[in-house]
Protein backbone atom coordinates (compact mmCIF):
# COMPACT_ATOMS: atom_id res chain seq x y z
CA UNK A 1 0.00 0.00 0.00
CA UNK A 2 1.04 3.58 -0.71
CA UNK A 3 2.04 6.12 1.56
CA UNK A 4 1.03 9.20 0.38
CA UNK A 5 1.14 13.28 1.49
CA UNK A 6 -2.68 14.66 2.20
CA UNK A 7 -4.33 16.57 -0.94
CA UNK A 8 -3.20 19.84 0.51
CA UNK A 9 0.30 18.95 0.32
CA UNK A 10 -0.16 17.67 -3.55
CA UNK A 11 -1.97 19.94 -6.02
CA UNK A 12 0.37 22.61 -6.77
CA UNK A 13 3.21 21.78 -4.71
CA UNK A 14 3.52 18.04 -6.70
CA UNK A 15 6.75 18.86 -8.17
CA UNK A 16 8.43 19.90 -4.74
CA UNK A 17 7.20 17.12 -3.11
CA UNK A 18 8.15 14.69 -5.48
CA UNK A 19 11.79 15.38 -4.47
CA UNK A 20 11.51 15.60 -0.83
CA UNK A 21 9.93 11.26 -1.26
CA UNK A 22 11.19 8.86 -0.94
CA UNK A 23 10.78 5.14 -1.97
CA UNK A 24 10.10 3.06 1.50
CA UNK A 25 9.39 -0.53 0.99
CA UNK A 26 5.80 -0.36 1.63
CA UNK A 27 5.42 2.78 0.15
CA UNK A 28 5.96 6.57 0.07
CA UNK A 29 6.99 8.77 3.16
CA UNK A 30 6.54 12.55 3.17
CA UNK A 31 9.07 14.40 4.86
CA UNK A 32 8.85 16.29 7.86
CA UNK A 33 6.21 14.03 9.57
CA UNK A 34 6.40 14.11 13.32
CA UNK A 35 6.72 10.83 14.73
CA UNK A 36 7.42 9.89 18.81
CA UNK A 37 7.23 6.14 19.04
CA UNK A 38 6.56 4.71 22.60
CA UNK A 39 9.48 2.31 22.87
CA UNK A 40 7.59 0.27 25.54
CA UNK A 41 4.89 -0.55 22.64
CA UNK A 42 6.39 0.55 19.51
CA UNK A 43 9.55 -1.17 17.71
CA UNK A 44 9.98 1.31 13.83
CA UNK A 45 10.62 -0.59 11.48
CA UNK A 46 13.34 1.49 9.76
CA UNK A 47 12.28 2.08 5.87
CA UNK A 48 8.84 0.82 5.64
CA UNK A 49 5.39 3.02 6.04
CA UNK A 50 1.81 2.09 6.42
CA UNK A 51 -1.49 4.02 5.58
CA UNK A 52 -2.44 6.73 3.09
CA UNK A 53 -2.40 10.49 2.99
CA UNK A 54 -2.88 12.02 6.61
CA UNK A 55 -3.12 8.82 7.99
CA UNK A 56 0.79 7.84 6.98
CA UNK A 57 3.43 6.53 9.68
CA UNK A 58 6.60 4.60 9.87
CA UNK A 59 5.22 0.60 10.51
CA UNK A 60 5.87 -0.92 13.55
CA UNK A 61 6.35 -4.69 15.66
CA UNK A 62 4.22 -4.23 18.62
CA UNK A 63 5.99 -5.02 22.01
CA UNK A 64 2.85 -6.23 23.24
CA UNK A 65 0.18 -9.52 22.21
CA UNK A 66 -3.12 -7.68 20.82
CA UNK A 67 -4.94 -7.45 24.12
CA UNK A 68 -2.25 -5.34 25.39
CA UNK A 69 -2.55 -2.84 22.20
CA UNK A 70 -6.07 -2.61 22.75
CA UNK A 71 -5.51 -1.83 26.49
CA UNK A 72 -2.70 0.67 25.59
CA UNK A 73 -5.08 2.34 23.48
CA UNK A 74 -8.29 2.95 25.73
CA UNK A 75 -5.68 4.32 28.71
CA UNK A 76 -4.41 6.64 26.10
CA UNK A 77 -7.96 8.18 24.86
CA UNK A 78 -8.87 7.94 28.15
CA UNK A 79 -6.82 9.75 30.11
CA UNK A 80 -6.68 12.85 27.35
CA UNK A 81 -7.30 15.36 30.16
CA UNK A 82 -5.54 18.42 28.53
CA UNK A 83 -6.78 20.13 25.65
CA UNK A 84 -10.31 20.62 24.10
CA UNK A 85 -12.52 17.27 25.05
CA UNK A 86 -14.46 18.03 21.63
CA UNK A 87 -11.38 18.09 19.69
CA UNK A 88 -10.14 15.03 20.87
CA UNK A 89 -13.20 13.63 19.89
CA UNK A 90 -12.58 14.28 16.38
CA UNK A 91 -9.19 12.90 16.15
CA UNK A 92 -10.28 9.47 17.73
CA UNK A 93 -13.66 9.46 15.03
CA UNK A 94 -11.11 10.49 12.31
CA UNK A 95 -8.90 7.39 13.11
CA UNK A 96 -11.93 4.88 12.41
CA UNK A 97 -12.24 7.16 8.85
CA UNK A 98 -10.60 6.09 5.45
CA UNK A 99 -7.79 8.81 4.81
CA UNK A 100 -9.57 11.31 2.45
CA UNK A 101 -12.42 10.98 4.78
CA UNK A 102 -10.11 11.66 8.02
CA UNK A 103 -8.09 14.98 6.28
CA UNK A 104 -11.77 16.39 5.90
CA UNK A 105 -12.98 15.81 9.41
CA UNK A 106 -9.71 16.94 10.73
CA UNK A 107 -10.00 20.31 8.50
CA UNK A 108 -13.71 21.15 8.80
CA UNK A 109 -12.83 21.24 12.99
CA UNK A 110 -9.57 24.14 11.96
CA UNK A 111 -7.07 21.92 12.78
CA UNK A 112 -4.08 21.40 11.33
CA UNK A 113 -1.95 18.56 10.89
CA UNK A 114 1.82 18.95 11.36
CA UNK A 115 3.31 18.19 7.63
CA UNK A 116 0.11 16.72 7.03
CA UNK A 117 0.32 14.00 9.22
CA UNK A 118 -2.32 13.34 11.91
CA UNK A 119 0.66 12.07 14.88
CA UNK A 120 1.03 15.85 15.53
CA UNK A 121 -1.79 18.17 15.66
CA UNK A 122 -2.76 21.78 16.60
CA UNK A 123 -5.56 23.80 17.08
CA UNK A 124 -6.39 27.45 15.81
CA UNK A 125 -4.67 28.19 18.91
CA UNK A 126 -1.39 26.41 18.25
CA UNK A 127 -2.12 23.95 21.19
CA UNK A 128 -0.60 20.63 20.33
CA UNK A 129 -2.10 17.11 20.06
CA UNK A 130 0.32 14.22 19.69
CA UNK A 131 -1.42 10.39 18.45
CA UNK A 132 0.66 8.08 18.86
CA UNK A 133 1.64 5.71 15.82
CA UNK A 134 -0.21 2.30 17.37
CA UNK A 135 -3.10 4.40 18.12
CA UNK A 136 -3.41 5.00 13.56
CA UNK A 137 -2.53 2.09 12.19
CA UNK A 138 -2.17 -1.68 12.83
CA UNK A 139 1.54 -3.45 13.62
CA UNK A 140 3.13 -5.21 11.27
CA UNK A 141 3.45 -7.68 13.81
CA UNK A 142 2.50 -8.26 17.61
CA UNK A 143 4.53 -10.01 20.60
CA UNK A 144 3.01 -13.77 21.01
CA UNK A 145 0.38 -13.93 23.32
CA UNK A 146 0.42 -16.25 26.10
CA UNK A 147 -2.18 -18.15 24.20
CA UNK A 148 -0.15 -18.38 21.20
CA UNK A 149 3.06 -19.83 22.82
CA UNK A 150 0.98 -22.07 24.71
CA UNK A 151 -0.79 -23.48 21.20
CA UNK A 152 3.26 -24.68 20.62
CA UNK A 153 3.62 -26.64 23.25
CA UNK A 154 2.26 -30.38 23.79
CA UNK A 155 -0.01 -30.51 26.37
CA UNK A 156 1.44 -32.56 29.82
CA UNK A 157 -1.51 -35.07 31.19
CA UNK A 158 -4.22 -33.49 32.98
CA UNK A 159 -3.57 -33.80 36.97
CA UNK A 160 -4.52 -32.16 40.00
CA UNK A 161 -2.92 -29.83 41.93
CA UNK A 162 -3.61 -30.00 45.35
CA UNK A 163 -3.95 -27.36 48.05
CA UNK A 164 -3.20 -23.69 45.33
CA UNK A 165 -2.46 -20.82 48.17
CA UNK A 166 -4.27 -17.47 47.03
CA UNK A 167 -2.56 -14.64 49.32
CA UNK A 168 -3.75 -11.56 49.60
CA UNK A 169 -1.62 -9.45 51.68
CA UNK A 170 -3.76 -8.88 54.83
CA UNK A 171 -6.31 -11.53 54.30
CA UNK A 172 -6.03 -15.35 55.36
CA UNK A 173 -5.20 -17.48 52.73
CA UNK A 174 -7.67 -19.51 50.65
CA UNK A 175 -6.50 -23.45 48.82
CA UNK A 176 -7.56 -24.92 45.56
CA UNK A 177 -7.40 -28.33 44.89
CA UNK A 178 -8.12 -27.66 41.01
CA UNK A 179 -6.91 -29.45 37.49
CA UNK A 180 -3.48 -28.39 35.71
CA UNK A 181 -5.50 -27.55 32.68
CA UNK A 182 -7.28 -24.61 34.69
CA UNK A 183 -7.11 -21.09 33.53
CA UNK A 184 -6.03 -18.34 35.71
CA UNK A 185 -9.68 -16.47 34.83
CA UNK A 186 -11.12 -19.42 35.89
CA UNK A 187 -9.20 -19.68 38.99
CA UNK A 188 -9.82 -15.86 39.86
CA UNK A 189 -13.70 -16.57 39.52
CA UNK A 190 -13.55 -19.24 42.02
CA UNK A 191 -11.21 -16.94 44.30
CA UNK A 192 -13.63 -14.34 43.74
CA UNK A 193 -16.81 -16.57 44.65
CA UNK A 194 -14.61 -17.41 47.93
CA UNK A 195 -14.27 -14.18 49.46
CA UNK A 196 -17.73 -12.86 48.49
CA UNK A 197 -16.17 -10.15 45.88
CA UNK A 198 -17.79 -12.22 42.56
CA UNK A 199 -18.51 -8.52 41.63
CA UNK A 200 -15.19 -7.23 40.78
CA UNK A 201 -13.75 -7.47 36.94
CA UNK A 202 -11.05 -9.74 36.41
CA UNK A 203 -8.64 -7.46 35.38
CA UNK A 204 -9.06 -5.58 38.52
CA UNK A 205 -8.30 -9.00 40.56
CA UNK A 206 -4.41 -9.55 39.71
CA UNK A 207 -2.48 -12.92 40.27
CA UNK A 208 0.98 -12.76 40.47
CA UNK A 209 3.93 -16.10 40.46
CA UNK A 210 7.35 -16.14 40.27
CA UNK A 211 7.10 -12.61 40.44
CA UNK A 212 5.32 -12.42 36.94
CA UNK A 213 1.81 -11.20 36.44
CA UNK A 214 -0.67 -14.23 35.19
CA UNK A 215 -2.81 -13.89 32.35
CA UNK A 216 -6.68 -14.74 32.18
CA UNK A 217 -5.54 -17.59 29.38
CA UNK A 218 -2.43 -18.92 30.76
CA UNK A 219 -3.44 -22.17 32.07
CA UNK A 220 -1.82 -23.67 35.09
CA UNK A 221 0.00 -26.23 33.91
CA UNK A 222 2.21 -23.71 31.31
CA UNK A 223 3.09 -21.38 34.24
CA UNK A 224 6.91 -22.80 35.10
CA UNK A 225 7.89 -24.28 39.06
CA UNK A 226 4.11 -24.34 39.85
CA UNK A 227 2.53 -27.46 41.42
CA UNK A 228 0.54 -28.14 44.50
CA UNK A 229 1.04 -26.51 47.56
CA UNK A 230 2.48 -23.34 46.16
CA UNK A 231 1.53 -20.08 46.77
CA UNK A 232 -0.16 -17.23 44.02
CA UNK A 233 0.13 -13.89 45.09
CA UNK A 234 -3.22 -11.74 44.82
CA UNK A 235 -3.43 -7.89 44.23
CA UNK A 236 -7.16 -6.40 44.04
CA UNK A 237 -7.01 -3.23 42.31
CA UNK A 238 -9.43 -0.53 42.74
Amino acid sequence: MGCYGSSEANGNNSNRNNQTRRSTGGGRQRSGGNYLPNPRIEKIIEGKFVGEGIKCTPAYECKVDEEGLLKYREEFWSTRTQGNPEIWAVIRNSIDAEPADAEAMIKATGLTPHAGIMTLIFDENKYPYRIPIACINEPDSFKPSDADLIDTKDKPAEEELEEIKIRTIGEEDYEFDVSNYTLISELKVQYLDQISKSDTELENCVFIFGGRKLSDKLPLYAIPHLKSKTVIICMLVK
